[in-house]
C-alpha cells in the first residue's frame, strides 16, 4: 500500500523522528518469521516469558526506516494489528517504557494475607 493511499502511512513517512511500532503477534501465525522475511528487525516485549507460544503471540517491538514502514504496511491486516509511536526519544528508551506497560502486579487474594 502506498502512502497517498494510507494517511496513516503518509503520516509516519513525513515524520522527522524515528518510527516505533509494536505488532500484536496473535494476529499472525509466526509473526517474527514474517517480519524477518521482508528485513524488519523486531523483539518481543515479553522479554522474561518462559512459554514459547505465549512469547510468539504476544507484542513485538520494531524501530522502523522508511523503508520500514512501507515494508510493514504491505502485510495485510498490520493497520489493525499495530500501535505506532514517533517522537524524538531513542529506541531503548521508547522500548524501556512499552516494556513497563506490559508489566502487570497480580496481588494475592486477601486471605493469603490474613493470619492463621
Amino acid at each position: 500500500m502506498s502512502a497517498p493511499d494510507n494517511p496513516l502511512l503518509a503520516a509516519l513517512l513525513a515524520s522527522p523522528w524515528p518510527v516505533h511500532a509494536v505488532m500484536d503477534g496473535a494476529k499472525y501465525p509466526d509473526l517474527p518469521a514474517l517480519l524477518g522475511k521482508l528485513n524488519i528487525v523486531a523483539r518481543s516485549l515479553f522479554v522474561e516469558q518462559s512459554d514459547p507460544a505465549m512469547r510468539l503471540a504476544g507484542p513485538w517491538f520494531a524501530r522502523l526506516d522508511q523503508q520500514g514502514c512501507k515494508t510493514l504496511f504491505e502485510i495485510e491486516g498490520i493497520a489493525d494489528a499495530a500501535v505506532f509511536w514517533t517522537g524524538p526519544a531513542e529506541e531503548e528508551q521508547v522500548f524501556r517504557h512499552l516494556r513497563g506497560l506490559n508489566m502487570v502486579n497480580i496481588p494475592r487474594p486477601a486471605e493469603e494475607w490474613l493470619p492463621v
